[in-house]
């Protein structure tokens, strides 16, 4: 159902609202690690995760 709905959805919609999905991921990581649960497992990875989010956030941006 969530899938048959983000098809009337237009692109650029769809963009702002995938941003607003990693915001909402990046600040999860990012109380996960300030509270320091599971830290050693997350560090490594939520820091290539990050240079992701950075580089698909700065394209989405420019648009």
């Amino acid at each position: 159902m969530f899938f048959f709905q983000l098809e009337s959805i237009e692109f650029e919609q769809f963009l702002t609202f995938f941003h607003f999905l990693m915001l909402t991921f990046a600040k999860v990581l990012k109380w996960i690690q300030n509270v320091q649960l599971l830290n050693k497992y997350v560090d490594i990875s939520h820091k290539k995760v990050f240079e992701v989010f950075a580089r698909i956030n700065s394209y989405i941006m420019a648009r």
